[in-house]
């Protein structure tokens, strides 16, 4: 499912200007809520969500916060994906997981890179947020909790929007939920040039068919929580066993058709990792002096 094409379909979906960015912000996205540039307009509430509109006065500092955001969530890709490889003796359980979290937090990286997040407000956040909304939102009214972030560039509008009756999964579900919306997104870009992007839809539909019932998180949690999988050495599994799985870490390939379940959230996982990868690097391509390329440079013995 990687390949260039990939890449610049993503390119398509970044938010305007964020790439070409020399500067990247440290806070996290969340911390930044309090500052002037965020004005609260309205909240509204369903009886299954609850969203805030927050005006974005001045995109700048808003781009920066969500830039730096993004490229740790690169890095912590990439890292988690070089642990996958390091193939320590009868620790075959910690590579898979590794692998997962690389893809996790390659999601969490191409989410911000489009303008979506994953943020959790706290009690201080949420009464600052009514505060600075001057009177538009009544104070003790914005819940805390997990919002799914949405920035609108061309209104400067960013919505945050919170799951009233959403069933118990914690962030690791409702991020391969954000990653389903990206795929959308992808999907549509491409139909509008099916020629060009057979192949590519081809493999997308497929990847999302097995994003769509949260089976990524769901098998991280049996290996993790259940030793489930035969990956642990008190399972008992025969060594040819482990020898494929490891060369499906290792190996550059990705096969969705594969009947296996351990193989198929391997490969899966890895398709998201490969093209985060290169969706970065080409941005480092096109921008050479931007904080991306600096990234690379800097944390070249890290990025495989």
């Amino acid at each position: 499912m990687f390949n260039q094409k990939f890449a610049r379909i993503l390119s398509q979906l970044v938010v305007r200007d964020l790439t070409s960015i020399k500067n990247s912000a440290n806070a996290r996205m969340v911390e930044t809520f309090s500052d002037s540039i965020f004005y609260p307009r309205s909240l509204n509430v369903t009886s299954k969500t609850e969203e805030v509109t927050i005006q974005v006065c001045d995109q700048e500092p808003f781009l920066r916060n969500l830039l730096g955001e993004a490229n740790k969530f690169y890095l912590g890709s990439r890292l988690s994906f070089r642990r996958s490889l390091q193939g320590l003796d009868k620790n075959l359980s910690w590579q898979v997981i590794e692998c997962y979290y690389s893809a996790y937090y390659a999601i969490h990286y191409l989410s911000r890179m489009t303008g979506l997040g994953l943020i959790n407000l706290d009690e201080a956040v949420a009464r600052k947020l009514e505060i600075n909304s001057l009177g538009n939102i009544q104070k003790n009214s914005i819940s805390t909790g997990l919002y799914l972030m949405e920035f609108d560039q061309s209104s400067s509008d960013l919505k945050l929007t919170r799951q009233i009756d959403k069933k118990k999964g914690g962030s690791h579900q409702d991020a391969w939920r954000m990653w389903s919306l990206i795929i959308d997104q992808m999907i549509e870009k491409m139909n509008s040039d099916s020629d060009e992007y057979v192949k590519e839809q081809i493999d997308l539909l497929e990847h999302k068919k097995y994003v769509k019932d949260l089976r990524p998180p769901s098998v991280r949690g049996e290996i993790n929580y259940q030793f489930k999988g035969g990956l642990w050495i008190f399972e008992g599994k025969k060594s040819s066993f482990k020898t494929i799985i490891s060369k499906a870490l290792e190996d550059d390939t990705v096969l969705f058709n594969s009947s296996d379940p351990l193989l198929k959230f391997i490969y899966h996982n890895k398709s998201i990792i490969f093209t985060a990868n290169l969706f970065f690097e080409s941005i480092v391509s096109r921008n050479p002096g931007s904080i991306c390329s600096g990234i690379k440079n800097k944390y070249k013995d890290y990025i495989l």
